[in-house]
């Protein structure tokens, strides 16, 4: 069946990391059959500062690996004139762009601002929430509350990437939230050779190493991760360091300033990510914030032991004592002491490997993601096209319809 998606991130010619977990999702669902196309929206922005550059420069009109990319540009403003306006603004584009695809089902990636875009239209959809936009986004203003309540209201079918985030999305009045947890591609990310790997990295052989992939930036807990390898330096513990972000320059000042051996190798292609989860002995993720993190995923299709923080989804995949250890946000302490117990035990380290890559073979594959979702996709697309029982009443009626309330001003 043709799939739209409306996804929040997505990969561009400028930014072909953001949102790559979309992707990869479609591409496993195109497998199966589908045929997909996206729709993104992108704030229009004063023509000044850095911000309106990064939206200046994406594209109207791209595709990425065969999938077609339209973006649709709308004026956000302050309080009111923010995303409930988007939802009116956009109105006329989306319709268009859904009577060109002609789509069966609509997939909304992103609670907010996304899941807007979808509420006008007569085509069912998907709703799938992934972090902040369930989490953090609808609480900060009534507003965007009642927004957000419509979205997940106006669905055929709400998933979430954890229970951490269901829970959220039962606040907001969905009663039935299906998890289906992010994955990996199993055909790049699997078990290969430690030493092979870190002979394709140019890494040492033989002492303990420690991987982080993620946003160099505060909230990913980097700073912290740099304060437990200190406390490491008599294991001669290695860092390695995928990905970018406003911290990148100091962390790698710091690693020099504290006698931290490291290298950053920024962003990385998906063969070579893997290379690098597989010449680690442990992946950490010190988040302070996530919704179900893609690397953590990646890294257990691998093999590999994870420490990370009690956060979002985290403890749902990162089984404490079982696959890795789960650490308190902010604990370096805790979590310097983790990373030594899985770095100094290695029959310790061999069983967490093994229960990293069981679990992630059965739940944590973008295959099986997918599998889930074309499920999904099929009892949606029966349930609309099924003749209503006499007497039904509004069963007929487009639950888009049913939630199209505009917002009072004093709600914004």
């Amino acid at each position: 069946m043709r799939v739209l998606v409306i996804a929040n991130n997505f990969p561009s010619p400028d930014r072909p990391y953001n949102g790559v977990f979309n992707l990869r999702q479609m591409r496993a669902l195109r497998e199966l059959g589908h045929e997909m196309a996206v729709v993104r929206f992108v704030p229009w922005a004063p023509p000044f500062g850095g911000r309106w550059q990064r939206y200046r420069i994406v594209p109207t009109a791209y595709d990425v690996e065969g999938i077609p990319v339209r973006t649709l540009r709308g004026l956000m403003g302050r309080k009111c004139w923010g995303l409930g306006t988007v939802r009116y603004q956009l109105q006329a584009q989306v319709a268009a762009e859904i009577a060109a695809f002609r789509p069966n089902v609509i997939h909304v990636h992103g609670l907010l601002p996304s899941g807007v875009l979808a509420l006008d239209s007569n085509i069912p959809y998907v709703l799938t929430a992934h972090g902040s936009d369930t989490y953090a986004l609808p609480w900060t203003r009534r507003g965007l509350e009642l927004l957000a309540r419509s979205v997940a209201g106006g669905a055929m079918a709400v998933t979430a990437v954890s229970e951490f985030i269901a829970s959220h999305l039962h606040r907001l009045g969905a009663a039935h939230v299906r998890v289906i947890y992010n994955g990996a591609d199993p055909a790049v990310f699997r078990p290969l050779d430690r030493q092979a790997a870190r002979m394709r990295l140019k890494l040492p052989a033989e002492v303990p190493i420690v991987a982080f992939v993620g946003h160099l930036v505060e909230e990913k807990g980097v700073h912290d991760l740099i304060d437990a390898l200190a406390q490491l330096r008599s294991l001669r513990a290695y860092a390695i360091f995928a990905g970018s972000g406003s911290l990148s320059a100091a962390l790698e000042e710091r690693c020099m300033r504290d006698g931290i051996n490291a290298t950053f190798y920024g962003m990385l292609d998906q063969e070579r990510l893997a290379d690098l989860y597989a010449a680690a002995d442990v992946f950490t993720l010190p988040s302070y914030r996530e919704g179900l993190p893609t690397v953590i995923c990646e890294a257990m299709n691998v093999g590999r032991a994870v420490v990370a923080t009690r956060i979002g989804g985290i403890p749902e995949i990162v089984r404490h004592g079982i696959n890795g250890f789960i650490v308190e946000p902010g604990d370096v302490t805790q979590l310097s002491e983790r990373l030594r117990t899985v770095l100094s035990d290695s029959t310790l380290r061999d069983r967490f490997e093994s229960a990293s890559l069981a679990f992630a073979q059965a739940h944590l594959t973008w295959q099986g993601n997918a599998r889930e979702y074309a499920a999904i996709y099929r009892d949606v697309v029966e349930k609309q096209t099924s003749p209503a029982p006499a007497g039904a009443g509004l069963a007929c009626v487009s639950p888009n319809a049913m939630v199209s309330t505009r917002l009072r001003e004093d709600d914004c």
